[in-house]
């Protein structure tokens, strides 16, 4: 869900004069592009020229020049090496990322080239256009092998399905048509309910969802549509759009479907209702950590848009704001003595505050990668970051300098937390699906657990030591002793994955947050749910308990973090700034 959130909020940055990327400005955005990987964003303007930039730092990595006239859209291959464009000179160009330079051209078209797309193994490429003529290429025999006849005008958008064997198109004729690849024959001509057509105005946007089994179509008519491949039939229609919708995508797991449209603002819907679930407007970001500070005075937020927020916890008022990130606040959390916050970024970087003063005191630079979690000594002197390069660092405050790198995981290290006694101990959580338990001094693995089966999102200890917890997108939260490495208690009632867990003071109960919205409570002795708290409207992406076990904070992608009572499961208060 949040990689297309990014989608559109960086398209309306772009739009607005580039405001976080190196110029040039253009003139007028046609296509925006993200790698598979995240790490560049392609856009094409009016002026025939393709701008490649570094995500996470906004600095213009290349350009791409050679087209004879606007360029009307891009697609990345799945491998990340390629770039496809399609202009208004009626060629298709295939560029070499890495070098900037083109590969490959490719000449049939007899009108502008208006959508593009790859086929899932990156063999093929699909281009359609004003003639309404879609034709299919070959990239390593750098020929056209099948054209696909059928629209009667304008071919404004296609996609591959999952398996690579139907392209979907949709057009300014109206329609929607399924083809079947190998034959290049039309097999479903999706119609609405009555209808002889799928829409009453332009088909803008056509998009399988990730398993293949339906396709979002977006119009100008202002409806979204909704259809069943098996069948063709229209499963539902979405209406409430005042203006043209020009692009739609399904959430990774079907559930949720976003759409982007000329009024300037994206809206959620929920796909089983139909409902509008809200909107996304001004540039909203996610909240993507949140903490308490050691006395529970103080919450702060760490955010997609590059700042820690901190608020008063008793009355909701906002304090602060922390400044200097160049990428998404992935990370973050108070030292022990509550003086100094850690967060860590997209930007590679580990920063260390001054509470009081909201001044930066040390900046480390040394992954190669974001960093994906942060955690102090109990002796708030150290500290330790992971990060996507699948490394630990520690750090030692007061001499800025690195101290040792731990290395072992095979993947992103997603999480981390030192034992509360003496910092003895380091835990971490991984998407090499392990949980690794490092000697702090050494930096031996002492000990690896290994039975879940995906990414390990959040790690911690029970304040006496004798447990550690897990949580997983397997959506299974784990407990752990530490003693005999056995598991002990298995928590699996979640439908969906889980991001945050943290034990209670008394380690009588587990708090967790969800990507279904919901915040659980769970009781450690039965295994069982105790209680949902619900009321976030998005993804829980961070929960955090106070000392005395009382409240329970939470973060969410839908902006907004909410303090709850543990005693009655209701919501106290809900920072908004």
């Amino acid at each position: 869900m949040r990689i297309f959130i990014i989608v559109f909020v960086l398209i309306m940055s772009l739009i607005k004069a580039g405001e976080c990327y190196d110029e040039p400005s253009l003139p007028n955005i046609e296509s925006v592009a993200f790698s598979p990987d995240d790490k560049f964003v392609a856009a094409t303007g009016l002026d025939k020229v393709i701008y490649l930039w570094e995500t996470t730092t906004g600095k213009l990595i290349k350009t791409f020049k050679g087209h004879a006239a606007w360029i009307k859209c891009l697609a990345f291959s799945p491998d990340g090496k390629y770039l496809a464009s399609g202009s208004v000179d009626k060629t298709v160009r295939l560029w070499d990322v890495a070098t900037g330079k083109v590969v490959q051209i490719f000449y049939g078209h007899k009108s502008w080239v208006y959508s593009i797309a790859f086929s899932p193994d990156g063999k093929y490429i699909s281009s359609a256009g004003g003639e309404g003529i879609i034709h299919i290429w070959d990239i390593t025999a750098d020929r056209m092998i099948k054209t696909l006849k059928g629209h009667t005008s304008w071919v404004y958008s296609i996609d591959f399905s999952p398996d690579g064997k139907y392209l979907v198109s949709g057009g300014a004729d109206k329609s929607i048509y399924l083809w079947e690849l190998t034959t290049g024959n039309i097999i479903k001509k999706f119609q609405g309910e009555g209808a002889s057509l799928a829409h009453e105005s332009s088909v803008y946007s056509t998009v399988f969802s990730s398993d293949g089994k339906y396709i979002i179509s977006g119009s100008r008519d202002g409806t979204i549509g909704l259809w069943a491949v098996a069948t063709g039939n229209r499963s539902k229609v979405f209406k409430g759009y005042p203006t043209d919708i020009y692009c739609a995508a399904f959430s990774s797991d079907g559930e949720h479907m976003i759409t982007g449209s000329s009024d300037k603002l994206v809206r959620l819907w929920d796909v089983l209702t139909g409902r509008h679930r809200g909107y996304l407007q001004g540039h909203t970001n996610d909240v993507i950590v949140v903490a308490f500070s050691p006395d529970d005075k103080y919450i702060v937020s760490g955010s997609a848009d590059k700042t820690i927020c901190m608020w008063d916890a008793a009355s909701g008022q906002f304090i602060k704001t922390f400044t200097g990130h160049n990428g998404t606040v992935m990370s973050l959390t108070f030292s022990p003595n509550g003086k100094y916050l850690v967060s860590g970024g997209a930007d590679k970087t580990v920063r260390v505050w001054d509470v009081e003063r909201g001044k930066q005191i040390a900046a480390f630079s040394g992954h190669s990668d974001s960093v994906t979690a942060v955690a102090f000594s109990p002796d708030s002197r150290y500290v330790a970051s992971g990060s996507k390069d699948k490394t630990i660092k520690l750090w030692k405050i007061v001499d800025n300098k690195l101290i040792r790198t731990y290395t072992g995981h095979s993947e992103d290290v997603l999480s981390l937390a030192f034992d509360p006694d003496d910092g003895r101990y380091l835990l971490s959580g991984s998407s090499d699906n392990t949980v690794r338990l490092w000697v702090t001094l050494t930096g031996e693995c002492y000990k690896t657990w290994t039975k879940h089966t995906e990414d390990v999102i959040c790690v911690g200890f029970s304040h006496d030591t004798r447990f550690i917890i897990s949580g997983s997108r397997d959506k299974i939260v784990r407990l752990w002793e530490i003693k005999t490495g056995k598991q002990v208690r298995e928590l699996k009632e979640y439908e969906s994955w889980i991001y945050s867990a943290h034990p209670t003071p008394d380690m009588r109960y587990i708090v967790s947050g969800s990507r279904d919205g919901s915040v659980r409570i769970w009781d450690v002795a039965t295994g069982k749910q105790a209680m949902i708290l619900r009321g976030h409207t998005n993804d829980v992406t961070s929960v955090a308990v106070t000392n005395d076990g009382m409240n329970i904070v939470s973060g969410s992608s839908d902006g907004t973090v909410r303090l709850w009572d543990v005693a009655t499961g209701k919501e106290v208060r809900m920072f908004q700034r």
